[in-house]
């Protein structure tokens, strides 16, 4: 049977002083101490991630001054009848407690930098400073947080490996940290990155099933759950999408769109961007009466949606599959008028890409045979245009339809008009792409002049053996 402890009141004291000797002696040896924070300039050579260091640091536990000392350092309790042993008018200690919270400060601060280096996009530095702290065997709270920290630095270097490394050791270290999920949606997002697309698709649907068996699935934290499950549901169409597998991925956008959580603010898909992706996958499978369905419902219910063209721009490319030309001259007079809410309707930008739609779309009139309908569109564009390299590329495929019509005045016309925009050209300049629709159109108005000359030519030879003919019939 153990004796009693005689000196109960100073077993803590004791307690705390000998691992405070043990552990922590150059920190508990000044009474106004300062928080100790390494930039760690050194033991990590160039800022170089270890995944496997980071496991083996992030293992260790913390020893905190509170605890009981292990056995081997524990002193007797006849020394509490001596505490002037341990005691001057030249020193002071912290209390256990005190130390415990000091040392939090410290731990704190050390994170803090290596956020800090991180944020300043100074990545060696940020794990230097994030490995500091993992080797001071920290908290869990402080480790983990470390880790993930870490982990971010490789993502921000495009170290794909290193990062999924780190992310899978956190999942194996802590498997009922409830940061698994976002962890895990992670990982699934970054093998998508490097071309592991099963591996995205296991991650982004085990979330699903994380999130159902979860403990706080079901309580105050279901809004964040909820946030996640639909994240990662939008990730498994968006991998299917660019797999290309469309039928595939339009199921799953269709899914999302009849689960569409209405106002709750933690429960809302981008519902026009879903429904611009689900028209993209309908139009790639070419069907194209389910395509203007989901159109025409998008044009309802999100009208100067800053998307709304880019789906116009897909219903004219189903309707030119199926050759239906004045439907195609409606959408995209519609498309030159619509504007997103973040962008005006005559922004350079907007311009330049209405205008590549526009000769994209003229174009395969041209193809098809309808001349005339694509200089329709053309003269549309010369509205819009804000570069000079756009004018003169439209006037130029303008005087090229007016040659397939056998109109050659009008085909002059266009390209003079080319030549007063661009005026005189002087020789050895840049070949840039306006000089060289410069030079094709002297050219193409040298061969103009040189066929009406031959026309003049022919013409009059064919008076002269009339009037011949005319003469020998007298």
């Amino acid at each position: 049977m153990n004796a009693p402890n005689p000196f109960p009141l100073f077993r803590p004291f004791l307690g705390g002083l000998v691992v405070a000797f043990a552990f922590q002696f150059v920190e508990v040896g000044a009474s106004s101490p300062k928080l100790e924070v390494e930039s760690g300039v050194s033991d990590v050579p160039h800022g170089e991630l270890d995944p496997l260091q980071i496991r083996e640091l992030a293992e260790t536990d913390e020893f905190s001054v509170t605890q009981s000392p292990p056995e081997h350092l524990r002193l007797d309790p006849m020394f509490a009848e001596f505490p002037d042993l341990f005691r001057g008018p030249d020193i002071e200690f912290d209390s256990p407690t005190d130390l415990d919270k000091r040392r939090d400060l410290g731990y704190r601060a050390q994170l803090e930098l290596g956020m800090q280096h991180r944020r300043a996009g100074e990545y060696d530095f940020a794990v230097r400073a994030l490995v500091k702290l993992l080797e001071k065997h920290p908290p869990e709270t402080y480790r983990r947080q470390a880790m993930l920290q870490l982990a971010l630095v490789a993502e921000l270097r495009e170290d794909w490996i290193k990062a999924q490394q780190i992310y899978r050791h956190y999942e194996s270290l802590y498997p009922n940290d409830p940061n698994i999920p976002l962890v895990t949606l992670r990982l699934g997002e970054i093998y998508r990155e490097i071309g592991a697309d099963e591996l995205a698709l296991s991650n982004f649907h085990s979330i699903i099933m994380m999130a159902v068996k979860s403990p706080g699935a079901n309580g105050k934290y279901f809004p964040l759950y909820r946030r996640i499950v639909l994240k990662a549901k939008t990730e498994i169409a968006n991998t299917y999408l660019d797999r290309g597998e469309y039928a595939t991925a339009a199921r799953h956008y269709q899914m999302l769109i009849s689960e569409e959580g209405g106002d709750d603010p933690m429960g809302r898909i981008n519902l026009p961007s879903v429904r611009y992706k689900l028209c993209r996958c309908l139009g790639l499978l070419e069907r194209h009466a389910e395509l203007e369905t989901e159109a025409e419902e998008f044009f309802k219910d999100h009208s100067g949606h800053e998307l709304e063209a880019d789906v116009r721009h897909l219903v004219v490319k189903s309707l030119q599959a199926r050759q239906k030309s004045a439907q195609v001259l409606d959408q995209f007079e519609k498309i030159l008028k619509v504007s997103g809410p973040n962008e005006s309707a005559s922004s350079p930008g907007a311009e330049r890409w209405k205008t590549r739609i526009g000769l994209e779309v003229a174009s395969q009139m041209v193809q098809a045979g309808d001349y005339l309908e694509s200089l329709r569109v053309y003269r549309a564009l010369l509205n819009h245009v804000t570069e000079i390299e756009d004018e003169i590329t439209i006037r130029y495929q303008m005087g090229l339809v007016f040659e397939r019509l056998h109109q050659p005045a009008q085909a002059m016309s266009a390209y003079q008009k080319i030549q007063d925009r661009m005026g005189p050209q002087q020789g050895g300049g840049p070949e840039t792409p306006e000089r060289l629709i410069a030079d094709m159109t002297d050219w193409r108005i040298g061969m103009l002049d040189w066929f009406r000359k031959k026309q003049l030519v022919l013409e009059g030879m064919k008076d002269d053996n009339l009037s011949r003919s005319g003469t020998s019939d007298e």
